[in-house]
């Protein structure tokens, strides 16, 4: 290349450049949007998106192993299960101030003069 030619290609050069980082950042986008789709959901099996099945799959395991163990006698749903959880976990901790209540009407009144420890 002549001088004169690299003087003709100067104003030239930075627009190819950002030609092509503008194509490029285009398809990075495109693949970002095509990834973001399959974790939406909206895409089908096949393509390798992550399929969530159940919200809580502790819960679809327990009831499954409950089935089983009593022979289908007793087939909770999962949502059972669920429902049974959240019982536990808001009226077990409300029960803590009854129980104690119990505990403090079973415990021994002494009297000062009286009292185990020895004073």
């Amino acid at each position: 290349m002549t001088p004169d030619t690299m003087k003709a290609c100067d104003p030239v050069l930075p627009l190819l450049q950002a030609l092509e980082t503008a194509k490029r950042r285009d398809k990075l986008d495109q693949d970002i949007r095509a990834a973001e789709d399959k974790q939406d959901g909206g895409s089908k099996p096949q393509d390798g998106a992550p399929i969530i099945g159940s919200v809580d799959p502790g819960a679809e395991s327990f009831s499954k192993i409950l089935g089983w163990i009593s022979c289908g006698w007793i087939a909770p749903s999962p949502d059972d299960v669920a429902v049974l959880r959240l019982l536990g976990l808001t009226i077990v901790p409300s029960l803590a101030g009854l129980v104690l209540m119990f505990a403090q009407l079973l415990a021994p009144m002494y009297p000062a003069s009286k009292s185990p420890r020895g004073r």
